[in-house]
């Protein structure tokens, strides 16, 4: 009789932190908000919207639909849950060691912060802002002065036997000229 009663009181316990977590997949995303909200199809098939994405400070992200999740239900609570965690099987970069970090999308662009002070970037497309664009306008100015050097080697003269004659070693000097000038437009273009 007492193991039946003391069941029947921790019951509703037991069904509370049963509920408490839930496994659940991202069917959408809203990223417009003070925080991020999701949608989610718990994995018993229930449907839960407007759930909150926590994210630690400083990083942020907007998960791609089918993203696998974890709620935190409050008590067990299934009126308020808050997402703790997003992970993407297929985008995750791997082979990681340990103590790296990287930051990556399912377009498999990374950050990656690797052991032995190395930093690896992949994109397609590397765009710089800020408020005085310092680096690239450093990078322009060095192309400006390959250009304006090399010009000057090319024009250049020097004494023979038969008198001041151009050097004009460079036989594809049109060629190399027209590289650096592109070059020096393609750092310009990187200033946003």
């Amino acid at each position: 009789m007492e193991a039946r009663f003391l069941e029947r009181v921790l019951a509703p316990i037991k069904r509370r932190i049963l509920m408490m977590l839930a496994r659940s997949v991202v069917l959408d995303s809203n990223d417009s908000k003070k925080v991020q909200q999701l949608k989610l199809k718990i994995l018993s098939g229930e449907i839960r919207d407007n759930i909150e994405s926590f994210q630690n400070y400083g990083v942020t992200s907007r998960p791609p639909d089918g993203a696998e999740a974890l709620i935190v239900f409050i008590g067990g609570n299934r009126d308020h849950g808050i997402c703790v965690g997003v992970n993407d099987r297929e985008s995750r970069l791997k082979d990681l060691e340990k103590g790296e970090v990287a930051l990556f999308t399912d377009e498999e662009n990374y950050i990656w912060l690797k052991r032995d002070k190395e930093l690896h970037v992949r994109a397609d497309k590397l765009k710089f802002q800020g408020e005085t664009d310092e680096l690239m306008q450093v990078l322009v100015d060095i192309t400006s002065e390959l250009v304006d050097a090399f010009d000057t080697l090319y024009q250049d003269t020097t004494n023979t036997i038969f008198g001041p004659m151009q050097l004009n070693s460079f036989a594809n000097y049109e060629t190399i000229k027209d590289n650096l000038d592109a070059l020096k437009t393609k750092l310009e273009g990187l200033k946003v």
